[in-house]
């Protein structure tokens, strides 16, 4: 099942999402762009998918919360905005107070023309006002190869975070894209540091590159001692919602174990 990221916050009266994807040789146009907009480091805060694949739903980018500050940034925005006669609100969205989630309060979106020229179509981009950029750099990049949407991989690493259960962390992990791993229940920080994490959740030799994509992780876990609770704990976390974890790759040490052990 492939899953890709997509921008459709924007629609007009009728529901038509009003923003459009966007070419992989228009992103660093677009981004140049909105550097010189909002005096913010774009190119280098790409997160998601953005910019990995020929074609690309909407642009995420990590905005360092401590620099910049929401208001700021509606404000610049607005200005922009009212300079070429549009409406901000009907080209900003998330500036408002309202029923979202704490990670959701933390974004604005805007509707943004490709390259900086109108006539071209606008692209959503998602600007995530993030407490520790590097971090977000690591947590929330996209791999390059991977089928899914980087959401999936989230909900995976969480999944598995549930299952590491403890005398010092009764209820599990728990793991944020946004601030690192965290006890379940106290909501205690432990680590930010990739490696160690990843050494946590998967197995002891395990990288931060084991935590790049569905596909790295669930490899992982074939490693793990305790793979079959983890990968139960994932596939209930994504049924409901239509997805299934990837098979481990035919000819693989692990392909090879599992189809000899249907054998026997």
């Amino acid at each position: 099942m492939l899953l890709f990221e997509g921008g459709n916050l924007f629609k007009d009266r009728d529901g038509n999402i009003r923003s459009q994807s966007i070419n992989q040789t228009d992103v660093k146009p677009t981004a140049i762009w909105l550097e010189q907009l909002t005096g913010l480091p774009i190119i280098d805060n790409l997160l998601g998918s953005t910019g990995l694949k020929p074609e690309s739903g909407d642009m995420d980018i990590g905005v360092d919360k401590s620099v910049m500050s929401k208001e700021k940034l509606v404000a610049i925005l607005s200005t922009w905005l009212k300079s070429h006669d549009l409406k901000p609100d009907e080209y900003i969205s998330g500036h408002k107070t309202g029923a979202r989630s704490a990670e959701q309060a933390e974004q604005v979106s805007f509707l943004a023309p490709i390259a900086g020229h109108p006539e071209r179509g606008f692209v959503q981009v998602d600007f995530m006002l993030e407490p520790d950029l590097e971090w977000a750099r690591f947590a929330k990049r996209a791999d390059a190869n991977t089928n899914y949407k980087d959401s999936v991989k989230h909900i995976i690493i969480n999944s598995v975070a549930k299952t590491i259960i403890s005398p010092e962390h009764p209820q599990g992990l728990t793991w944020s894209g946004q601030y690192g791993l965290k006890d379940r229940a106290t909501g205690e920080m432990i680590t930010k540091d990739p490696d160690e994490i990843a050494q946590i959740l998967l197995y002891r030799a395990a990288t931060r590159n084991d935590l790049r994509s569905v596909e790295s992780v669930v490899d992982a876990i074939e490693k793990s001692q305790h793979k079959d609770v983890k990968l139960k704990q994932a596939e209930a976390d994504l049924a409901n919602k239509g997805i299934h974890l990837p098979v481990v790759k035919e000819g693989s040490p692990d392909w090879y174990k599992s189809f000899m052990k249907k054998l026997s």
